[in-house]
């Protein structure tokens, strides 16, 4: 077995480890699977995790959390000089346990609805990934859409909710920001073309930020790093009609490169254990920001509240 499927194997198997103790694995019989407990988000803080007031006899706002980013990771390394007809890019896609990234997109949105309106209840859900095999990456998105919102058609329940939030995997075909083409849900980039060398000088100075392993700030004009990133499209839904309030595109990504090492291969200067742990952290809190800016001045119905200038 060559170095590079040993170490996507590793990577494979590592992930299985790291991620299937979130949540326990359920039976998914119809399209769309539902649980309101198991993607609740762990109290943040002392405060949160202090007993819940007694429960008014008012309704609370309820928010349906959807996810069809699915149970697939992508890996992407960029090769040396290719022929111009050929993709200058190695992708391989990586299955990860039963609903983990779906788990871990959900917490972020969930962490900002919670600090957002916290007089609101949640009910999570997710598309079985089922629904997507065979589909081509530039029409995931649009299937993903359709299809939760044909199952949602067919649940009564809605009638008792005000929101519905969906996010799928988002498309792009072009390179950007360091990055490479068509790249889609979440993932893990390679960049490690500066012609063997272990520093960022010459033709291969880059111009890129980066974050060390455990996310504090690194080395600036790097050209050299692993990068995970984040490529959803949020849906805000009337409940009750289906109707699209608000939606987004969101390109996130996090350079990562760790300045204390001299491996020439920039994808082993991280083991996998710093890569899985990075990619929770960073995938949870790319769907909170996501969530967050799509937001904007939206309101849960019953509640009066200023929508700031410039929005």
């Amino acid at each position: 077995m060559s170095a590079k499927r040993s170490y996507k194997l590793r990577l494979t198997l590592v992930a299985l480890v790291c991620l299937a103790p979130f949540f326990s694995a359920q039976a998914q019989e119809s399209g769309i699977w539902i649980n309101p407990k198991e993607f609740r988000a762990p109290p943040a803080d002392a405060l949160s995790a202090a007993p819940a007031p007694a429960v008014s006899a008012e309704k609370k706002a309820v928010f349906a959390i959807v996810s069809a980013i699915g149970g697939q990771l992508s890996y992407i390394v960029a090769k040396q000089q290719v022929g111009s007809h050929l993709d200058p890019y190695e992708r391989t896609s990586l299955a990860v346990p039963d609903h983990s990234l779906d788990a871990i997109v959900m917490r972020g949105i969930d962490r900002v609805v919670a600090r957002r309106f916290p007089e609101t209840n949640r009910v999570f859900m997710r598309l079985n990934p089922a629904e997507l095999e065979g589909v081509s990456p530039p029409d995931r998105e649009r299937v993903a859409f359709d299809r939760l919102t044909a199952e949602l058609q067919k649940m009564p329940a809605r009638e008792e909710w005000d929101r519905i939030v969906i996010v799928t995997p988002h498309y792009r075909g072009f390179e950007r920001a360091g990055l490479g083409s068509k790249l889609h849900g979440v993932g893990l980039f390679v960049q490690d073309v500066n012609g063997g060398s272990t520093r960022d000088t010459g033709p291969w100075e880059g111009k890129y930020d980066v974050v060390e392993p455990d996310g504090s700030p690194g080395l600036q004009r790097r050209s050299r790093y692993v990068a995970l990133y984040y490529y959803a499209k949020l849906f805000i839904l009337d409940a009750k009609t289906l109707q699209v309030l608000e939606s987004a595109p969101w390109l996130i990504d996090e350079k990562i490169h760790d300045s204390s090492s001299d491996a020439i291969n920039i994808a082993r200067s991280l083991s996998i254990e710093q890569l899985s742990s990075r990619l929770e952290v960073f995938a949870e809190k790319a769907s909170g920001e996501a969530l967050a800016r799509t937001l904007g001045g939206l309101v849960v119905p019953g509640e009066i509240r200023p929508v700031p200038q410039g929005r």
